[in-house]
């Protein structure tokens, strides 16, 4: 279905994955400005259920699981135990079925947890270690089984809104999730996105999800848009990519993700981060601040700062990009990148030296604009 749109397609972490579908600008454009559709079916998914569900995951993740409500989720991280990040995830808190041909347990311990393509198998590996420790816990992948698509743009709610029974999905808060028909295809339906727009991640059986991507495209006017907008829109976002942003050497104080950490327990990472002076013996109080820290880039010029050019302050090395990209929307080019801490207040002015050019660029706080989804995104 993708190629019949023109997809031009390209590998993902052993995905083939539409790019785009002709222009990556203009898909950007539309998700800002009307509503696009995202086949993110690479995206992990995977189930934790059972009495000690809770337990392994507040061991394995950094956000307050135990008092995540049925209906809710929320943003979190996965650590290594010497404090940096495995991975981002989103994790769902369920009260019904996850299949439409099989019944769930109505429990509170049931989860759904949706995780990065190329680190799926890391968090599912950390996860099953408890269930062969004798966790009972119940740890199963349905990335395969179930198919994911993200509706995302200003007009998401109006486009899904007319094809969804059995409730209103606009009803959904931000981080709520709820089961719905949507064209008759019963799918969880998530208020989420990495866009910074309002929109949706609906979950359905993948034998089902072409019939809802036709729907959304053909009947409601969503633009298909594929890897490079997703790209451009989560830069723009402020949002982080493994192995740009976040990765096993980046501490979520570094990254500005030390908000996610909630979690009272005790998980893996946390007595790296009191080691590092990151958090002291008292919950919830940071006692360092790091010595490197994500921020904005605003370059002087159209030209695209890459990962891992060197940020400088007159002459001097000082940091590096992590990503970079033309924004359409802000018509500029952006970059994120790390930098030490006393360059990091935004107006800072620093250079940006590239292959066979140096350009100046301001620091700027992120995101970059004030998105509907990306000012709420430490709900």
């Amino acid at each position: 279905m993708h190629i019949g749109l023109g997809a031009r397609m390209t590998e993902f972490a052993g995905w083939e994955m539409p790019l785009h579908y002709g222009s990556i600008l203009s898909e950007a454009r539309a998700v800002r400005s009307s509503v696009g559709v995202f086949d993110v079916s690479h995206m992990g998914r995977l189930l934790v259920r059972g009495e000690d569900a809770v337990k392994v995951l507040a061991r394995e993740t950094v956000n307050n699981v135990a008092g995540l409500a049925v209906g809710r989720g929320h943003y979190t991280l996965m650590l290594n135990e010497a404090g940096g990040i495995v991975d981002d995830l989103v994790l769902f808190r369920l009260g019904e079925g996850v299949l439409a041909n099989e019944q769930e347990p109505t429990e509170r311990q049931n989860f759904l947890l949706v995780a990065n393509a190329v680190n799926t198998h890391r968090v599912l590996e950390r996860l099953e270690k408890h269930v062969s420790a004798g966790a009972s816990a119940e740890v199963r992948e349905q990335t395969e089984v179930l198919g994911m698509l993200a509706l995302q743009g200003p007009r998401a709610v109006e486009v899904l809104s007319v094809y969804t029974q059995d409730g209103d999905p606009g009803s959904l808060a931000r981080f709520g999730i709820g089961r719905f028909k949507v064209g008759g295809v019963s799918c969880l339906v998530s208020r989420t996105g990495y866009t910074g727009e309002d929109g949706f991640e609906l979950i359905c059986e993948a034998r089902s999800l072409p019939s809802i991507w036709n729907l959304l495209v053909r009947d409601g006017g969503a633009v298909p848009c594929g890897l490079g907008a997703r790209d451009v829109l989560r830069i723009e976002a402020g949002y982080p990519l493994y192995g740009h942003e976040i990765s096993d050497e980046i501490t979520p104080f570094e990254a500005g993700l030390g908000w996610v950490l909630k979690n009272t327990e005790e998980y893996v990472g946390k007595e790296a981060l009191r080691r590092m002076g990151f958090l002291s013996q008292v919950e919830g109080v940071q006692a360092a601040l790091p010595k490197r820290r994500l921020v904005g880039l605003l370059p002087e010029t159209r030209s695209v700062p890459r990962q891992n050019d060197a940020v400088e302050r007159e002459g001097q090395v000082v940091g590096k990009v992590a990503s970079g990209t033309f924004s359409p929307n802000l018509n500029r080019s952006l970059a994120t990148a790390f930098v030490d801490a006393e360059f990091a207040k935004p107006g800072e002015e620093l250079s940006i030296r590239s292959v066979g050019r140096t350009q100046k660029a301001r620091v700027s706080a992120l995101p970059f604009a004030d998105f509907p989804a990306a000012k709420r995104r430490k709900e």
